[in-house]
């Protein structure tokens, strides 16, 4: 990634992605609904280039700062089943600038059985409510509406979706 870019980390949890794309030297605001997130994020430690807001994204309205073609990189990391999809892909594809791209990380829900692997021993009791899922189905209907839509297969339970040209 180009230094000098902008970024937008939605729900970005306790901000280690966010972090990482100011590493890389992109200018970012990570979003999270969750105060107590946004505290552990910031309390990770700060960098030039690296803010953080709290946004309930489908509820309150979009941030001043999310302008009309303002953006160079969306990323939503295992959020997407949470959020109302269609009315996020509308508004990141207005938000991002032409050559803009958004990236989203999402798990697999293999459906008539959950039998994705058991949470690790780094996540926190309770985390299962936070290991929701898309289809296959869902997953590949995320890209109608965008002029380039790529998803990578990261393994059985994760894939990846990279797409460009809102309205395109």
């Amino acid at each position: 990634m180009r230094s000098g870019r902008t970024a937008i980390d939605l729900a970005c949890g306790n901000g280690q992605w966010t972090r990482q794309l100011a590493v890389w030297g992109l200018k970012v605001t990570g979003y999270d609904f969750s105060p107590e997130a946004l505290r552990q994020a910031a309390n990770a430690g700060m960098r030039d280039r690296l803010s953080y807001a709290r946004w309930d994204i489908d509820v309150e309205s979009i941030p001043d700062d999310l302008r009309p073609s303002g953006i160079d990189v969306v990323t939503c990391r295992f959020a997407l089943p949470y959020l109302d999809r269609a009315r996020l892909l509308t508004d990141v594809g207005r938000w991002l600038a032409d050559s803009g791209t958004f990236y989203a990380l999402v798990r697999v829900d293999v459906q008539g059985a959950d039998t994705r692997p058991a949470p690790g021993p780094d996540e926190a009791a309770g985390a299962e409510a936070f290991r929701r899922g898309l289809t296959e189905e869902q997953i590949q209907s995320l890209g109608h509406g965008w002029a380039h839509r790529e998803t990578y297969s990261l393994s059985r339970w994760h894939r990846a979706i990279m797409l460009r040209g809102y309205g395109g």
